[in-house]
């Protein structure tokens, strides 16, 4: 199979690419992840969504700055692409954290309930990659491989 084009939608003004979609998506199947753990559990999940928004915050300025500083490319901080999957989680983490002593949800807690939301979410960023032809590994003459002629 080959993949001429990277995923992008068009509303507009606005474009979509396929990585984007794929993030939002990452991001609220954790929040329905770490409600469903909560609900089952028979807690309270109303702060989840602190949570989430602290992750989204979190983890994409973390990203960015880990590629930033990483790359030593300083204008990339205006640049559409540019994020590193290590920064994503350490500002992810530290935001989640930090969100979670701010409403008084102990650590140990956060991170256990985190933990189980953090494998789904990092597979679809990974879905995200590829429909934008990016991260797409080595070459291949299986017959399952996939070409990316204009790849990232």
């Amino acid at each position: 199979m080959t993949v001429h084009q990277p995923l992008e939608l068009h509303l507009g003004p606005l474009a979509f690419t396929g990585f984007g979609l794929a993030v939002l998506m990452a991001f609220l199947v954790a929040q329905v992840v770490c409600e469903t753990e909560l609900e089952r559990r028979g807690q309270e999940a109303g702060y989840i969504g602190d949570l989430v928004l602290a992750a989204v915050i979190g983890g994409l300025l973390g990203a960015k700055m880990w590629y930033v500083v990483a790359s030593g490319e300083w204008e990339a901080v205006f640049r559409r692409g540019g994020f590193v999957w290590y920064g994503g989680f350490l500002g992810g983490v530290v935001a989640v954290l930090l969100n979670g002593w701010r409403l008084r949800v102990p650590p140990r807690w956060t991170m256990e309930l985190t933990a189980v939301a953090l494998p789904v979410g990092y597979a679809l960023g990974r879905v995200g990659c590829f429909l934008v032809n990016d991260d797409y590994g080595i070459p291949t003459t299986l017959p399952w491989g996939v070409k990316f002629p204009q790849g990232l």
